[in-house]
């Protein structure tokens, strides 16, 4: 039995508050990591795949922080991407502008609003380099852990930082429609040209410290219950995917000078091949990279044993150890750094 359709289940490791709104929340996700997401080209590409989603989403979207500020507010109506990036344009130039508290330091490395107008910056604000950070979610309230969400933050590898796009449906978002999330997945990775990431199923906290705090424990206990359930915390896991890829999932993508550090995509399918002679794993290209897919479906676990990893996923673990992380990083959910947790798979 599927552990999460069971109620009793469900109200020890997905808690409610008070007010009955999620404290921990179940999720499909599509994880992207990058370097230099402050560069506007890199931008332009993450805001194609938001807009993207958004098409899908963006009505589920209740709360988001506002650009530079991160201070919370409810999504306005009629908000959008194009309305973020606007936002995100005259809120840095206001923020830095001379006559500013803030005038004449660098938002990044080399990087400040010159002496110019409002008017000026705005025009050519889609051509700057500049960091921002986004959350979008569809709690009800701004506490509640949302099962649609849009996490990310464009940053400098001068910081030693990752940049990193998540994107979230529940669980059954595919099954209601006419869909595979491989595509999806294919589709956007080459539409944004990450470095790496996963996609699966996957368990969110909630944006708030204090609620995060109650909930590691059982975020840990869930987790070690259903390894194939990733914990994504990419805020804290961002000095994990540094050191290079985090833990697979059932989808796990890599570029191509990753693939090539590999020996190259034939010698790549000859490992597949070898490691997985029933064709549970597989090899899917897209323009800049490929997806390795880790089964048919998602899986909380191997063969109805709880705590047991997913077979599959073990041997996509060996095929792309020597590029993965070995970096421990804190992040919700982890004990001891999370090495244990990035190793989960590993025989």
């Amino acid at each position: 039995m599927n552990p999460l359709t069971d109620p009793g289940y469900l109200e020890r490791f997905f808690p409610r508050s008070g007010d009955g709104e999620d404290q921990i929340a179940l999720a499909f996700y599509f994880g992207f990591y990058f370097p230099d997401g402050y560069l506007a080209e890199t931008r332009r590409r993450v805001l194609d795949v938001c807009r993207a989603y958004w098409r899908l989403c963006g009505g589920e979207l209740k709360w988001m922080t506002r650009p530079v500020a991160c201070t919370w507010r409810s999504v306005p109506d009629g908000y959008d991407i194009d309305a973020w990036e606007r936002e995100l344009a005259v809120a840095s130039y206001r923020k830095f502008a001379p006559g500013s508290a803030a005038a004449g330091t660098r938002a990044i490395d080399g990087e400040h609003p010159p002496g110019e107008s409002e008017a000026a910056w705005l025009s050519s604000f889609a051509s700057r380099d500049w960091m921002w950070s986004m959350i979008f979610h569809s709690g009800r309230g701004r506490s509640e852990a949302g099962a649609y969400q849009i996490l990310g933050l464009g940053n400098a590898v001068q910081r030693r930082r990752y940049s990193y796009l998540y994107l979230f449906v529940p669980p059954h978002w595919f099954a209601e429609r006419d869909e595979h999330p491989l595509m999806r997945y294919l589709e956007w990775s080459a539409m944004l040209g990450a470095r790496h990431g996963t996609a699966g199923l996957g368990i969110v906290p909630a944006e708030d410290e204090a609620i995060r705090g109650r909930t590691a424990g059982l975020a840990r206990s869930l987790a070690a219950q259903c390894p194939g359930l990733e914990i994504c915390d990419p805020l804290g896991q961002w000095g994990v995917a540094w050191g290079g890829l985090l833990s697979p999932n059932w989808l796990s993508m890599i570029d191509d000078d990753l693939i090539e550090s590999l020996g190259g995509p034939s010698a790549l399918t000859e490992r597949i091949a070898g490691a997985s002679p029933d064709g549970a794993v597989r090899l899917h290209r897209f323009d800049g990279g490929a997806v390795l897919s880790a089964g048919e479906h998602p899986a909380l676990y191997e063969d109805q044993t709880p705590g047991v990893p997913p077979e599959a996923y073990k041997v996509v673990a060996g095929l792309l150890k020597p590029i993965r992380s070995t970096r421990a990083w804190g992040f919700w959910g982890a004990a001891d750094g999370g090495a244990d947790w990035l190793g989960r798979f590993d025989s």
